[in-house]
């Protein structure tokens, strides 16, 4: 019944999505000096590179990326949580990934 992890002797690295907070980048670095880090989104341009390469991928494999959590305070009335995620539509104000808190995403699989 459902499928099993396969049997694993001991995590020996880790893959984080860090963008660009350098301050969150170096307390996993620091908080994890045992493991081999990788972060392979890090420093990588949003705009010219990471934002076409998400569209493409939700394309491809039919998914869409939704709001799961908004703060209002940041941002426009207009967007909300379940709604699709529109880069172009976030404010130049905010951090295009949200990646301070302006809001969180989810993927959900058509």
């Amino acid at each position: 019944p459902g499928m099993r992890m396969p049997h694993v002797q001991r995590v020996v690295g880790l893959v984080v999505g860090d963008l660009h907070l350098a301050d969150v980048h170096e307390w996993r670095v620091a908080a994890f000096p045992t493991y081999d880090m990788r972060s392979p989104l890090w420093g990588r341009d949003m705009r010219t590179d990471l934002l076409p390469k998400l569209a493409a991928a939700c394309d491809k494999y039919k998914v869409t990326v939704r709001y799961s959590a908004v703060d209002t305070d940041r941002m426009p009335p207009t967007i909300r949580e379940g709604d699709a995620y529109e880069p172009h539509l976030v404010p130049c104000t905010v951090d295009a990934m949200g990646e301070n808190g302006e809001f969180h995403t989810v993927v959900e699989f058509v």
